[in-house]
């Protein structure tokens, strides 16, 4: 059973993940992870996180920057 809540920090993705919570921050900050920003606080699904896996780390479809 899997026991990551729904929603997690930035400090639980990279622990999760095994990096740094500044790559993580880096990740979010070119589109490579998507999260949501409460105002300086971030959190990343457990979806979003998921398909951040299974597309081997790249950016989502739809999502790449110009």
């Amino acid at each position: 059973m899997d026991t990551r809540p729904e929603i997690l920090t930035i400090e639980e993705t990279a622990e999760f993940l095994r990096v740094s919570e500044r790559t993580i921050r880096r990740m979010l900050k070119d589109g490579r992870l998507q999260g949501i920003d409460l105002g300086g606080v971030w959190r990343i699904s457990r979806e979003e996180l998921e398909g951040f896996i299974k597309r081997g780390g790249g950016v989502a479809e739809g999502l790449r920057k110009p």
